[in-house]
């Protein structure tokens, strides 16, 4: 898929950063409430940026991000430039990838995401 940031919907067909897919990590549950684990992988040149995500099963528009931390055993990269702050876990397997999922399955989420269709923004405001 087309990856891109806008602010403002009206430009969201503007928006262009990079390549990305959706990679499958695999089911898991936290108490009796079982869910689909997967991480958006933004990028290949120089490395991918991923984007952890959980969705009940089944369930195609709803996603939840999740908090993600840097484990034991995963290299952890920090660099401060002047205000710039870069904070990096390398990640490099999927069963790593898939371990930093889990352990983020356990916490609330970051945030939302939902799938819009093309709507207007009278449907929407």
């Amino acid at each position: 898929m087309i990856y891109g940031v806008a602010y403002d919907q009206d430009k969201s067909n503007e928006a262009f950063e990079d390549h990305a897919w959706v990679v499958k990590l695999g089911d898991d549950a936290v108490e009796s409430d079982s869910v689909e684990l997967l991480a958006l992988q933004i990028g290949v040149q120089d490395g991918s940026r991923y984007v952890l995500l959980r969705r009940a099963k089944n369930e195609m528009q709803r996603f939840e991000v999740l908090a993600h931390r840097c484990l034991r055993g995963l290299e952890h990269r920090i660099a401060q430039i002047d205000i710039w702050r870069q904070d990096n876990c390398i990640v490099r397997s999927k069963a790593d990838l898939r371990r930093v999922a889990r352990d983020a399955n356990r916490r609330p989420p970051d945030g939302r995401l939902i799938w819009l269709d093309d709507v207007s923004e009278a449907e929407h405001p």
